[in-house]
């Protein structure tokens, strides 16, 4: 049995996982610029942050190749 899979509808799930990401990031850089956190907190954030990053990175690689493989 074949399993069938819809790239367009994997391309979308990517986007939207990235657009998320994102919508993310933006909202970790507001809450630490701010400034209204103890320092171990906003140290912690920006942790997240890196990491936020690095995956927004991975997914926007990961999208150019899907779409470049859809044709």
């Amino acid at each position: 049995m074949k399993v069938m899979i819809n790239k367009a509808e994997e391309v979308n799930k990517m986007e939207n996982r990235l657009d998320d990401v994102k919508e993310a990031i933006v909202q970790l850089e507001d809450i630490i610029k701010k400034g209204r956190l103890h320092d171990a907190d906003s140290l912690e954030l920006q942790k997240w942050l890196k990491r936020y990053k690095s995956n927004a990175e991975q997914y926007d690689v990961h999208l150019t190749e899907m779409r470049q493989a859809r044709g």
